[in-house]
């Protein structure tokens, strides 16, 4: 049976790596769960016990990674949110008001992007991220947002990992505090994918050309605001 034809690449990139890391970690430290996987090595067995529990262990890291990303974005919002500040820093002057354009021609009544509340932008967002599926420009989109996701879970496993360490052995040993610092490096890439996500989808949006209706709607109107 091939991985490809079971796990879709989410499940691979973002749920099994993150999930291995606790799942190793536990086949180390933990002398029970490690004689599940073989007593002289990993047997086939095993190795189905291995991805079982590293795809359990790697759901279980998103769900953390929910609670990490709520943290890390609480002060300067989502990325997705950032083209709501004007300057913004995720796009270009011109970039914005393309656009501002564009949204205001898929929701007339939205009006400026900065009058959006977030519970609408976030279903405009959606809409966003529908359009570029359906128009065929969504594979860097995805890319980074595995990436991203890969990166969250990355981040959380090694902070329990980390913890792990410090309360086997009751206080801080190289273990955990190179857990720790591991966490932080992903937690630091897991910023950069989620702006570069951000920031693709939108150009990925202002990119797709606009139907016969819209382009009238644009060319009679000028720049929507």
């Amino acid at each position: 049976m091939e991985i490809s034809k079971t796990f879709d690449a989410y499940d691979v990139i973002g749920v099994i790596v993150p999930g291995s890391v606790i799942t190793g970690m536990l086949a180390l430290q933990w002398s029970p769960f490690l004689s599940l996987l073989g007593q002289d090595g990993i047997s086939i067995g095993g190795l189905g016990v291995f991805v079982f529990a590293s795809f359990v262990f790697g759901h279980l890291a998103q769900a953390g990674g929910n609670a990490l990303e709520k943290l890390m974005w609480i002060l300067p919002g989502m990325p997705t949110d950032w083209v709501r500040k004007d300057p913004s820093p995720l796009i270009s002057t011109d970039q914005l008001a393309q656009l501002q354009t564009r949204v205001s021609v898929m929701e007339p009544g939205a009006g400026t992007l900065s009058q959006i509340g977030k519970r609408q932008w976030r279903q405009i967002v959606t809409r966003i991220d529908a359009r570029v599926r359906d128009g065929g420009r969504a594979g860097r989109v995805d890319v980074f947002n595995r990436t991203y996701g890969l990166f969250r879970g990355l981040s959380t496993a090694f902070l329990v990992c980390g913890i792990w360490y410090c309360l086997d052995s009751r206080g801080l040993p190289i273990e955990a505090m190179a857990a720790l610092a591991l966490s932080a490096v992903a937690a630091v890439r897991m910023w950069r994918y989620g702006v570069h996500y951000a920031r693709c989808l939108f150009l990925a949006f202002i990119e797709l050309p606009l139907s016969r209706e819209d382009a009238e709607k644009v060319q009679g109107d000028g720049p929507l605001s």
